[in-house]
């Protein structure tokens, strides 16, 4: 289901044929491509629909198609173009459990003769759904209201015209678009020939200013991912910083390295980049590891506040345990929680298959929690629990300091371990994460790991066989 407006393209019904789509439902509001009945779909609105907004407009072409048979309609925009992995589109919809899931949106820019894929991704998205008689779609086209299950479809993907040119991208073959490979590299034959194009970066390209307006709420670990972009922008020759929060303004000045990446307000010419609408942390995609490496140096272990002596023992593992909202909020709890207690087994037992482990210390914001679920660590181990009065920051030093962290999905113990990287150099492989990271993203996916570290892929039960004890 699309709208075409005065100047949009028409959908290409044929490329739609290829994924199995039958019918196209469009309203044509003035596009530019002639009408529907010319272009040979089914299902049409026209410009004297009178409807107020996007939504009521793709409600009732949804209404629409559900009285013409659909079992299932995809909203996308006139230029998207829709891929599945290894299948069609109707096939992955076909084999899907749930009543909605939601799309990934990914840019495509014209250079020169080639088109480049941006590989990081709107994060409003689109959404696919079953047909049902109270379905409503919501204003943009990313929501639907109705009765019934919901997911992410990590299969399902759509590609659409960029206006500006984005990055890190990846040279894309329009006119082959069957099937596409999200993991790894990003690479299927079919689709991407994963040839990254130098020089561009995150952000469309302008020379106006830009502030990235964090949230108040958003926490060091994620505000990190946001400074990281920055730092990258400006040592491109492009201006950009991120707007003050108390949480930044807490850590930059501990650190003392973050000041000319802190903007304390917008002004008028600023360009304006808000965080929620795309992702900043997927390792090799938003980053390459030689940027995070430049970052770490220069902004992390460059702040006298990390500077603090590695354990030398090279028995000692260290645990970094998050526990907090993760556990204390339910809401959190559903998105985040899994059994740690079985991943944190599987996580030592990775870690021994690297080299012997004799020392454990357990660095948490949950102390107490630990000392009640963890004491069977004290079985095999010498344990020992960090200081409940230890700050933030003393728990961030203390796990990058460690020569071999085991970490939890928090975007604070990933940034530990990066920095832990970056100071020895050779312990990638030493470094232990989960697969898991949210259920809310990328299929549960961590797209956030090292693909160097050493991954425990699943536990005990399944990483949504328990969201864990809450507290």
């Amino acid at each position: 289901m699309t709208i075409v407006r005065d100047g949009d393209p028409w959908p290409d019904q044929e490329r739609w044929a290829v994924q199995g789509i039958s019918h196209l439902a469009v309203a044509d509001m003035g596009g530019t491509g002639g009408s529907l009945a010319q272009r040979g779909s089914a299902l049409v609105g026209t410009s004297t629909d009178a409807w107020a907004t996007d939504g009521e407009l793709l409600t009732a072409l949804a209404r629409r198609s559900r009285r013409a048979g659909a079992d299932w309609v995809l909203v996308a925009g006139p230029d998207e173009r829709g891929f599945a992995r290894g299948e069609s589109l109707s096939d992955a919809l076909a084999a899907t459990d749930a009543d909605v899931v939601g799309v990934p949106v990914h840019d495509a820019v014209l250079d020169g003769d080639r088109w480049l894929l941006d590989r990081s991704r709107d994060r409003r998205g689109r959404v696919a759904f079953r047909t049902h008689t109270l379905a409503r779609v919501g204003p943009d086209g990313s929501t639907v209201d109705r009765p019934g299950s919901r997911a992410g479809a990590p299969d399902l993907h759509l590609v659409r015209p960029a206006r500006s040119p984005h990055g890190p991208v990846t040279e894309v073959d329009l006119k082959r678009w069957r099937t596409w490979d999200p993991d790894g590299a990003l690479a299927g034959p079919d689709v991407v020939r994963s040839a990254q194009v130098p020089g561009t970066g995150a952000a469309p390209r302008t020379n106006r200013p830009t502030v990235i307006v964090a949230p108040p709420w958003m926490g060091f670990g994620n505000l990190l991912y946001l400074l990281l972009a920055a730092h990258t922008r400006r040592a491109a020759g492009r201006d950009c910083r991120v707007l003050r929060t108390p949480v930044l303004d807490r850590w930059a000045t501990s650190l003392g390295t973050l000041d000319d990446l802190v903007a304390d307000d917008v002004r008028r010419r600023d360009r304006r980049e808000d965080p929620l609408l795309r992702t900043y942390g997927a390792f090799g995609l938003d980053f390459t590891a030689d940027e995070l490496a430049d970052f770490v140096r220069a902004r992390l272990l460059g702040s006298a506040a990390l500077d603090v002596t590695t354990d030398p023992d090279p028995g000692l593992v260290t645990l970094n345990v998050r526990r907090g909202d993760y556990y204390s909020v339910p809401e959190h709890q559903v998105t985040y929680g899994f059994d740690q207690v079985a991943y944190l087994r599987a996580a030592l037992a990775a870690a021994q298959e690297g080299a012997p482990v004799s020392r454990v210390r357990i660095v948490s914001d949950g102390p107490e929690w630990c000392r009640t679920r963890l004491g069977w660590l004290a079985e095999e181990h010498e344990v020992e629990l960090a200081a409940p009065s230890d700050s933030a920051l003393a728990n961030f030093a203390e796990v990058a300091a460690a020569r071999r962290p085991v970490i939890t999905n928090s975007t604070f113990s990933y940034w530990a371990a990066y920095a832990s990287n970056v100071r020895h150099g050779d312990n990638h492989a030493d470094t232990v994460a989960p697969w898991f990271f949210s259920r809310a993203e990328a299929g549960g996916r961590a797209y956030q790991v090292d693909p160097r570290w050493r991954v425990v892929a699943d536990i005990a039960g399944g990483w949504n066989g328990s969201t864990g004890e809450s507290g």
